[in-house]
């Protein structure tokens, strides 16, 4: 098919800012494609077949890490080892090791931070105004909303997985955080062609109802679609935290609440929750911020 050919590019900005230029360079990557064929040719079932072409490389990617990882085997050193003993640096040595920290922490943060301060200064006389918090507002509360619904999900995917063990429940967590490997722009048209379907099917079955007087939905671009992307995406955000806290927490405990007539959800509520608490704080914001 010719847009395979012609479509394997996606415009990716680069922006280098010199004393206030700015000069952009456009690079064609594979999601160019997907675009490509999605709004330019406005077909999506090419747009679904390059999405499914990129996921095989994702997967043959993740196939290949846990492969790589499948016969690790860690051991802990005894106490007062040589691997255990903190290396003091000395001379020259201490020096150029802080000279290499303090260089990452300049290129990483330093640099780009003042970078953006610079252009916040120069342009908020003219830029800035009122509509400014209306967007901080609703970035807030979608940063919120994504957050509580993920830690959620991420609390109900660990409970089930530890209380129901085995290679189904197993599988499916590892399926449920995959999307912080998958490409956007996958997920994109992977979440927008189901909800565009099941919103053609209500909008039918809503105008078989009441005819022209059917009101019209547009589910594509709700909220709820929008929560359902971001749990889709950064489920593996907030389901480490969760489960690693889980972890933590001993089948003796559990035993022991159980001797006590403490069973089902009232163990989950006054036994695990309480001692989830990190684990959901740390969670949600690290997806607060992602979301951000």
């Amino acid at each position: 098919r010719p847009w395979i050919v012609a479509g394997v590019s996606l415009v990716a900005m680069e922006t280098l800012a010199d004393f206030g230029t700015v000069s952009v360079f456009n690079y064609n990557t594979f999601t160019k494609a997907i675009y490509s064929a999605w709004f330019g040719m406005f077909s999506i079932s090419a747009a679904l077949e390059l999405a499914a072409f990129l996921m095989l490389f994702v997967l043959a990617a993740l196939w290949l890490e846990r492969r790589s990882r499948s016969r690790v085997r860690y051991g802990g050193g005894r106490s007062g080892t040589y691997a255990e003993r903190r290396i003091e640096l000395k001379g020259k040595s201490r020096w150029l090791a802080f000279a290499a920290a303090s260089l990452v922490f300049l290129l990483a943060f330093l640099l780009p931070f003042l970078q953006l301060v610079i252009w916040a200064v120069k342009h908020a006389g003219t830029d800035l105004d009122v509509r400014y918090v209306g967007f901080a507002l609703r970035s807030l509360a979608l940063a919120g909303s994504a957050a509580c619904v993920i830690v959620a999900a991420s609390v109900v995917l660990a409970y089930v997985t530890r209380v129901q063990a085995g290679p189904w429940t197993t599988l499916f967590s590892r399926l449920g955080t995959l999307g912080y490997a998958v490409p956007g722009t996958v997920l994109a048209v992977g979440i927008f062609v189901p909800m565009a379907w099941f919103n053609n099917l209500l909008q039918g079955w809503l105008v078989g109802l009441f005819g022209d007087a059917a009101p019209g939905v547009y589910l594509q671009g709700s909220l709820v679609t929008v929560l359902i992307a971001y749990m889709a995406r950064f489920l593996a955000v907030g389901f480490g935290p969760v489960d690693s806290s889980l972890q933590r927490i001993t089948r003796s405990i559990d035993e022991a609440a159980i001797s006590l007539g403490v069973t089902g959800m009232a163990m989950l509520k006054r036994v695990h929750l309480p001692l989830l608490r990190t684990g959901i704080a740390t969670g949600a914001v690290l997806v607060f911020v992602d979301v951000m």
